[in-house]
């Protein structure tokens, strides 16, 4: 069995993240045999104020499931200085392909002062209230 921990810090010169390392030793000083043997990764992800996308998650997904897993990494972010960067797919432009292709993905833009952001929340709920789909909505300030 293999277990990815994810946490939104990054602990340079640390054993790993803080997070990683209370999973890890909780597994190990358990007491329950199978537990010890269990594959702890963990990984950086949200640094930087960095979105988690689904594309990202997916790559951590796809690290455990490899013959040889990194242990220590991050996503979303390029590292290079450590070289510890699970590659992922960057394009926000396109419907993720780690997503089922029943899921419909949209991008509203606004200014913010303009009326956009009303108007955009406006139209999700039209479409969560008229059509049999699920509505969510982020929006990001800067």
């Amino acid at each position: 069995q293999r277990i990815a921990v994810l946490d939104r810090t990054r602990e340079e010169g640390a054993l790993g993240n803080p997070l990683f390392l209370d999973v890890a030793v909780t597994l190990k000083e358990s007491g329950v045999k199978e537990f010890e043997q269990v594959l702890v990764t963990g990984g950086s992800a949200g640094i930087g104020q960095k979105e988690v996308t689904p594309s990202m998650i997916e790559a951590v997904f796809a690290n455990l499931e490899s013959s040889a897993p990194k242990t220590r990494y991050t996503v979303g972010i390029e590292d290079d200085v450590t070289f510890t960067s699970l590659p992922y797919n960057t394009d926000k432009r396109s419907n993720d392909a780690s997503l089922p292709r029943s899921i419909r993905q949209c991008l509203f833009w606004g200014l913010g002062s303009d009326g956009t952001v009303g108007a955009n929340k406006e139209a999700i709920k039209m479409i969560g209230d008229h059509t049999e789909l699920n509505c969510q909505g982020f929006f990001a300030y800067d």
